[in-house]
């Protein structure tokens, strides 16, 4: 390997680890939670082909048409290496990064010729602030296993089209295949194949080239059928009917137009940070804002428009980035109940945009510049290093927003205040610290943005229970239940509910419901035991303790509540078991650090039960 390919491989592999060697102490967080830690089938070898034969929130039963059995399978090898310990999670990210960010550099390089434009590219990519969200959040490596295949199937392919050898060919088809089975954005392969093929000189114009070039795309064109029958099997027909659609086709067009706009200018602008976007439906004339959106939108295009005239390379470049976004904003335009936008989904298109980066750079730079370090141009070296400083800066600062789910929520809800699921989601998080009040206040103001959301009406209901409104907290509660019957998450808190208003039998009764409808909760389990316990029935709440234990120790191991409920529940049969069970939880608590006031009254509870167990208190 020549020197100037050892230094760019060398760069790209620093700028990653620079940029997210801290995210492997992060947390678990969002729908990391949902899809990896309370998944029962991933704990189970038995599950895989039902993991890998349904749809991506099959488990957590939310209607859904994604289906990604790629990034569940890689979910279930890393919990079979490391548990539930997130680092070996965030490792698999960060070495995934590492090789889509290696592969943009070997791209950047066949398209140039030369290593330096390739590490330009590269280092750009490996550090763009906007990768922090599909690197750092265990479950945005979709787009990151999509990109690296999606790239990988595009050089097998450049290298079959250089040398006619079959294996290339072969290897790109395959790796065509597990993009699209990382993320359904891989679609747009074929037109990149084409976009690239005109870049390298090709002219398919004569009747002669149009049916050399089918011939060409005949093989990824068979991937995709494939696919689509392998999909279809797994989920049905995809064309279910929805409850409705956020706006008329005028208003999903100049939305969609403006959310475009909005992805332009992140790309180029990569600030400030919003893992949750709030998407307003824009309506004609609109307002000040949605013109200068539709300038920039148009300067943009414009610009691509240039690039096309003055080089193919960079015209490819430029084109990729609108290409592979397409999917992501052409889904805005169809009546679905909502407008989606993350700046996750900027992860494939980017690639585009850093290699018209450091096509650019290495342009301004000269390549007489780039091997002789005297010969280099002050200003644009300047510029180059500038940008690399403020995208690592940039990247690292974002990356705090990830680091566990209180911090994630509270980003949230600072970007995107007039949003009710940010304000639901911190509130969730507030009340096992035990943060009542203030998780009541964010319920209360996400049950004003959203009136008929039902985990925000639960959620209510608990706070007002536990502030000292029980007849306001069950009403709340159960008009949750009218709005969502069958939500087995819905019906778990009503339980909660019912037993902190101390009517255990009523708890027992809501808590069947939830566990009928998804068993493997461990707080639903575990409060249904101590909702038998208080109605005497000793057998059931042991047995159903025992049952809680076990599935606390797959999905939610070292979980205090289950050392206080045992606690509670083995008091009199137990005394010993019950004593240890207080001792593992108070010292849980303590080392929590400062406790709210709940907590501390909690603390002070545990402490008297154990000290009554000991013999020294009544």
């Amino acid at each position: 390997m020549p020197p100037p390919a050892r230094a760019a491989w060398l760069g790209v592999a620093l700028a990653v680890v620079l940029g997210y060697a801290a995210t492997l102490s992060y947390d678990f967080v969002w729908d990391d939670t949902l899809l990896i830690q309370r998944s029962w089938h991933l704990h189970q070898w038995r599950s895989l082909p039902a993991v890998l034969g349904s749809h991506f929130w099959a488990e957590v039963q939310e209607a859904s048409h994604y289906y990604r059995p790629l990034v569940m399978l890689s979910f279930f090898l890393d919990l079979r290496l490391w548990g539930l310990n997130p680092a070996g999670f965030h490792l698999t990210n960060l070495l995934a990064h590492l090789a889509t960010s290696l592969a943009v550099l070997a791209l950047g390089r066949r398209l140039t010729g030369s290593h330096w434009a390739g590490g330009i590219a590269g280092v750009a990519f490996a550090l763009h602030p906007l990768h922090t969200e599909s690197v750092a959040f265990i479950s945005g490596r979709t787009d990151i296993l999509a990109t690296l295949f999606f790239l990988l199937a595009l050089l097998g392919y450049a290298a079959w089209r250089d040398t006619g050898r079959r294996l290339p060919y072969a290897l790109s088809l395959g790796a065509f295949f597990l993009a699209l089975t990382a993320k359904e954005v891989a679609v747009t392969l074929p037109a990149i194949l084409v976009l690239y093929d005109w870049a390298a000189g090709a002219d398919p114009a004569s009747a002669h080239g149009v049916r050399r070039a089918g011939l060409r795309y005949a093989g990824h064109g068979g991937v995709m059928i494939l696919y689509a029958g392998i999909r279809l099997a797994a989920l049905g027909p995809t064309l279910d009917a929805e409850p409705g659609s956020w706006g008329g086709l005028g208003t999903r067009l100049l939305t969609t137009l403006d959310i475009v706009a909005s992805y332009a200018r992140l790309t180029v602008i990569p600030y400030p940070a919003n893992a949750y976007p709030l998407i307003v439906p824009v309506t004609f004339p609109g307002s000040a804002g949605l013109w200068l959106a539709m300038a920039l939108l148009a300067a943009a295009l414009g610009l691509t428009a240039w690039a096309l005239r003055r080089s193919r390379m960079l015209g490819f470049g430029a084109l990729w980035f609108w290409i592979t976004l397409l999917p992501f904003v052409g889904v805005n335009l169809l009546p679905l109940s909502t407008a989606i936008m993350a700046e996750r989904f900027l992860y494939l298109p980017t690639v585009g945009f850093c290699l018209v980066l450091a096509m650019a750079f290495w342009r301004l730079l000269g390549s007489a510049a780039l091997s002789a370090s005297s010969e280099l141009r002050p200003a644009p070296a300047l510029a180059l290093a500038g940008t690399v400083l403020l995208y690592t800066l940039l990247t690292l600062w974002r990356n705090e927003d990830w680091k566990d789910d209180y911090r994630l929520y509270s980003r949230m809800v600072e970007a995107s205040p007039h949003a009710a699921l940010p304000h639901v989601n911190l509130a969730y998080t507030q009340l096992p610290r035990g943060e009542i009040a203030e998780a009541d206040a964010h319920l209360r103001e996400a049950a004003r943005l959203m009136p008929r959301n039902p985990r925000a009406l639960v959620g209510l209901g608990l706070t007002r229970t536990l502030l000292g409104g029980p007849e306001a907290g069950l009403r709340y509660a159960l008009e949750a239940r009218a709005l969502a019957p069958l939500n087995h998450h819905i019906l778990a808190t009503l339980g909660a509910v019912y037993l902190y208003r101390d009517e255990p039998a009523r708890a027992v009764e809501q808590l069947e419901d939830s566990l009928r409808l998804n068993p493997h909760q461990v707080h639903a389990s575990l409060n249904l035991a101590l909702a038998f316990f208080r109605l005497g029935r000793q057998a059931e709440a042991e047995a159903t303790l025992a049952r809680s234990a076990d599935l606390a120790r797959l999905m939610s191991p070292g979980l205090p509540l289950v050392d206080r409920v045992t606690a509670e529940i083995h008091a009199r049969p137990d005394p010993a078991r019950a004593r240890t069970a207080w001792e593992r939880y108070i010292a849980s608590l303590r080392a929590a650090g400062e406790l709210a006031g709940t907590q501390q009254a909690d603390l002070a509870y545990a402490e008297g039960q154990l000290a009554r167990l000991r013999g020294g208190g009544p």
